[in-house]
């Protein structure tokens, strides 16, 4: 397996997949992995990548929503990939957003380990600004700790998890970088060409970057 490919393709799957078990109705467990996002070359990135690390083909299906953005999902059901990831490698089944961590695999590799995750996690579930600075608000607070634990292993940037209250019973959490820092980590990542699959092209499309 690819480490690379499959550090990028579990920072998609803990920012905006999801593991399930549930009941199919008929008493038995769909054992499914799925991945959600409202733009469709992430969810194609994220079906490429799949067959890619476990040759299993998944299926690409669309919900439309009132007043929101069509949301496409990737689908598929394995029983051995869902048990992987579950029992080896540590992603929780279920609801997954405020229990879910960085994998170990992932904090104790590597520095281009960690890069490719951080890429990952960037673009299925953070946010770039037009001035380059960065931004992840998570339920999971235990994630961003350890988001903050692999930017300072591997840009020796000092941040903080910030908390935030909602209505006096929401919780959620912040970390940001500044302009300088986002910068700095944008232009690391486009120096190691990281990549990411395109289905309509099928060829590896590099990450944009300025000179």
């Amino acid at each position: 397996m690819d480490s690379l490919k499959f550090a990028f393709y579990l920072g998609l799957l803990v920012g905006d997949g999801s593991l399930s078990n549930r009941n199919n109705g008929n008493g038995y467990p769909t054992y499914s992995v799925r991945f959600f996002n409202t733009n469709k070359e992430f969810v194609d990135l994220f079906y490429n990548l799949h067959l890619d690390l476990f040759d299993e083909a998944g299926k690409i299906s669309h919900r439309d929503r009132k007043n929101k953005k069509r949301l496409y999902e990737f689908n598929m059901y394995s029983r051995l990939t869902f048990d992987y990831l579950v029992n080896v490698v540590g992603i929780p089944s279920g609801k997954k957003s405020d229990i879910v961590r960085i994998p170990n695999l992932i904090l104790s590799n590597e520095d281009i380990i960690g890069k490719y995750f951080f890429f990952g996690l960037l673009l299925s579930d953070g946010g770039i600004n037009k001035n380059k600075s960065i931004g992840f608000h998570m339920a999971s607070k235990g994630l961003l700790d350890d988001l903050n634990k692999l930017i300072f292993q591997i840009w020796k940037f000092n941040l903080t998890v910030k908390s935030i209250v909602q209505k006096n019973k929401y919780y959620s959490y912040q970390l940001n970088l500044k302009t300088n820092e986002g910068n700095t980590i944008l232009k690391d990542i486009c120096r190691d060409r990281i990549t990411w699959y395109c289905t309509d092209s099928e060829e590896l499309i590099l990450l944009k970057c300025k000179p």
